[in-house]
């Protein structure tokens, strides 16, 4: 199970949050955006968001797993709102909803897909697909997407 993707389907979010303590403790480490659209050598555009898919990396002060990824494949929107330096970002809880064939995550208690909480320090994404892999060597401070410059 260790780096191996788990899909989520519907109504089986709940096995994540079960076993990540309803990402209790836990926070946002990094963000991966990975769009599709690229500019190739020859300066060729290729301008579609064919891929789309957000990968969060989260951890938290527990084990069984201390960290994971969580993939978002097909995303509509997403909103990241980190708190500032000067607040705790820790989640006290996250969910998984389904409305209208998509799936959405927010770390904010009582989300409503229908109302999304702008201008409050939440989080949330509504994508077609998810997954999640366990990455429990994946903790500490190191920048791990990116080259970290």
């Amino acid at each position: 199970m260790m780096g191996d993707w788990n899909e989520i389907v519907q109504d089986g979010g709940s096995g994540l949050v079960n076993l990540f303590g309803d990402f209790k403790d836990s926070c946002v480490k990094e963000v991966r955006y990975v769009s599709g659209a690229y500019v190739d050598e020859e300066l060729a555009m290729w301008p579609y968001n064919d891929k789309r898919t957000l990968i969060l990396l989260l951890q938290r002060q527990e084990e069984g797993p201390a960290a994971i990824e969580l993939a978002f494949d097909g995303v509509e929107c997403f909103h990241l709102e980190p708190a500032g330096e000067e607040y705790d970002c820790s989640i006290i809880r996250a969910e998984f909803y389904w409305r209208e064939g998509m799936l959405w995550w927010s770390d904010a208690i009582g989300f409503d897909p229908g109302h999304p909480p702008y201008g409050q320090q939440f989080s949330w994404v509504c994508a077609r697909s998810a997954r999640w892999r366990i990455r429990d060597g994946w903790l500490g401070d190191r920048v791990l997407y990116g080259a970290g410059d």
